[in-house]
């Protein structure tokens, strides 16, 4: 019987999330292990060996005869400067695990299998899995105490640790394969780069905002304020779906409101189905209903095809964060800031909210991605004779308007406008989109119809 990490585990325990959870783990792994041995084995650069070597050890690996065919390896790269297989063969049978790893054919088979000579280009995969069969162990021990103690409360400094854990696991990773200095020469390179991409802009749904904030690039924070039920989530998943329309991935992260009344929200946007009506389908004459399904199908076929993920649990921003290096996105939606768990207990709220704002600007950093994030904006808006709210009302903390970019601040006007939409007119309220900040580029205003039916906006041209 072939002896498999995942038969292995299986064998241990048929039962149990945390044991299922490993054994995927595991089996997802197993490719990465062989690749970067593989690498090792026919990597004939001895300072690119020796780097590799010094990010990786044999406890980074799921499956036990690659983590000895790993001390072999590294046995022979300490005395002779570099590996060929017969040596480690070799260093594997005097630790008397020649066999137990396959021998000469399993190493044979390594070298087939991977792709590159360059082993550090293979450790970050190789890590990540490692640190998620790391987060799973160590939660299994967590959950374990919890039904012990009977006390959730308790287990949040061990949860933190566990994430604080991992993180210095990814950033001894990212520290070998990141470059951090470069020079002057590089750097108008880039800005030249930087000048021919800015026609593939990130899209914001709105195309005189577009016109103002082109172009949008990877590195940014914005912030989105607005008083409650002026139509923050409905602007952000408006951007959201220009964004993946235009070919682009996004991360939606939903503080308050589950994913289903997200969904339907977009439904609405993009079908011009009225939100209440996809809630009551099945209140409505069939025929009606069966011509709505096909025009919401149709529609789910489009989306499905596009890269948009969702989280809607009140995860803290650091479990977020191992996502990201796994998976990462171009532009990251947060609805809504004031709603995070901040990373610490601080004195003052106005600290936390700080703490939490330059997290989201080092993502926008370390990710080369867009944060575009939903804040509220302070009461006093509405208490005083000019309601058109500025850059003094982003709430409860300076840091907001400090780390942004860009600051896109809402103004509910008292007027209404009717607009035609499919043959059917429509009253939607004005609200003024204000860009009070633009560290690229113009600051201005840009006037729009919300039409709540179908909880967009569109451009007022008038």
């Amino acid at each position: 019987m072939r002896h498999t990490t995942r038969n292995i585990l299986k064998q241990q325990n048929k039962n149990g999330n945390t044991v299922n959870a490993l054994v995927e783990i595991s089996s997802q792994a197993v490719p990465h292990e062989q690749a970067f041995l593989g690498s090792l084995l026919i990597c004939d650069d001895p300072s690119e060996l020796k780097i590799a070597l010094s990010m990786v050890t044999p406890d980074d690996f799921t499956y036990e005869p690659h983590a000895l065919i790993y001390k072999a390896i590294a046995k022979v790269a300490k005395e002779n400067q570099t590996v060929n297989a017969l040596d480690v063969v070799s260093e594997l049978e005097r630790m008397g695990v020649a066999e137990k790893c396959g021998g000469l054919p399993y190493l044979m088979k390594l070298m087939e299998l991977t792709h590159t000579v360059s082993p550090v280009s293979l450790t970050e995969s190789l890590i990540l899995h490692s640190i998620k069969q790391f987060v799973v162990k160590s939660m299994a021990k967590v959950e374990a105490d919890i039904v012990k103690a009977g006390n959730f409360n308790e287990a949040l400094q061990p949860i933190r640790e566990i994430i604080a854990t991992a993180e210095s696991k990814l950033a001894s990773v990212t520290s070998h394969v990141t470059k951090d200095v470069v020079t002057g020469k590089e750097a108008f390179i880039s800005w030249l780069d930087s000048l021919a991409q800015a026609e593939h802009s990130i899209p914001t749904g709105i195309a005189e905002l577009d016109e103002l904030l082109s172009p949008i690039e990877g590195g940014s924070l914005i912030l989105v304020g607005a008083r409650p039920s002026v139509g923050k989530t409905a602007f952000l998943l408006q951007f959201a779906f220009a964004v993946v329309r235009s070919g682009k991935s996004c991360l939606f992260l939903s503080y308050e409101m589950p994913t289903k009344q997200l969904v339907q929200r977009i439904i609405a946007q993009n079908t011009f189905i009225p939100y209440s009506l996809l809630s009551s389908l099945s209140d409505i004459s069939s025929d009606r209903a069966s011509k709505l399904m096909q025009k919401v199908m149709s529609f789910a076929e489009e989306l499905s095809s596009y890269n948009l993920f969702f989280i809607d649990k009140p995860m803290p921003l650091p479990a977020v964060k191992l996502n990201l290096y796994g998976n990462p996105v171009d532009v990251i939606f947060v609805d809504y800031l004031q709603q995070i768990p901040p990373p610490s207990k601080r004195e003052h709220r106005y600290q936390e909210v700080g703490d939490i704002v330059r997290e989201l600007k080092r993502w926008a950093k370390e990710f080369n991605c867009v944060v575009v994030a939903a804040v509220q904006l302070s009461r006093a808006t509405e208490a005083r004779a000019e309601k058109r709210p500025t850059l003094a009302d982003l709430r409860e903390s300076g840091d907001l308007e400090a780390e942004a970019d860009v600051v896109i601040l809402f103004h509910q006007l008292n007027d209404t406008k009717t607009i035609k939409v499919n043959e059917m007119s429509v009253e939607g309220r004005r609200v003024d989109m204000i860009v009070a900040k633009n560290r690229n580029g113009m600051v201005g205003t840009v006037s729009t119809v919300f039409l709540a039916p179908f909880v967009r906006f569109v451009c007022d041209y008038d």
